[in-house]
């Protein structure tokens, strides 16, 4: 979106992917000069260009757990999860486990690498990937 006063333009801009580091951000403006009080109104005037550029950093954000859902038992097939449901139909246990082990934990993660994983049991397949508690 935009808005624009007499002395502030504000920009909406959908920010492309980009890998990390340093580079800048401009805004150019092409348009036409507004007629001098003394010129013809009807005459077309020389375009002229403004630009405004600033520094600008990508970063690679930090993952973060957001969410960890335990349950007993899981639904069948790749998704523990049905519906916020565990397998016998009782809301997951949130950030929490029995000490005494055993279920699954059922963890969201942001900003994590891609992970290589079989698309019928939901199990990580990459050799080099380690989830650990």
């Amino acid at each position: 979106g935009v808005e624009s006063s007499d002395t502030v333009v504000a920009l909406q801009i959908t920010v492309p992917a980009a890998k990390a580091g340093k580079t800048s951000v401009s805004v150019r403006y092409i348009g036409q000069e507004q007629a001098p009080s003394y010129g013809d109104a009807v005459s077309t005037y020389t375009r002229i260009e403004k630009r405004a550029e600033a520094a600008f950093e990508y970063f690679a954000p930090q993952m973060l757990v957001q969410s960890a859902m335990w349950c007993s038992q899981c639904n069948t097939g790749r998704t523990c999860l049905v519906n916020g449901r565990c397998g016998d139909g009782s809301l997951p246990l949130v950030h929490a486990a029995p000490s005494s082990g055993g279920g699954v934990l059922t963890l969201l993660v942001l900003n994590s690498p891609s992970l290589d994983f079989d698309v019928a049991t939901g199990t990580i397949t990459d050799d080099e990937a380690v989830v650990s508690l």
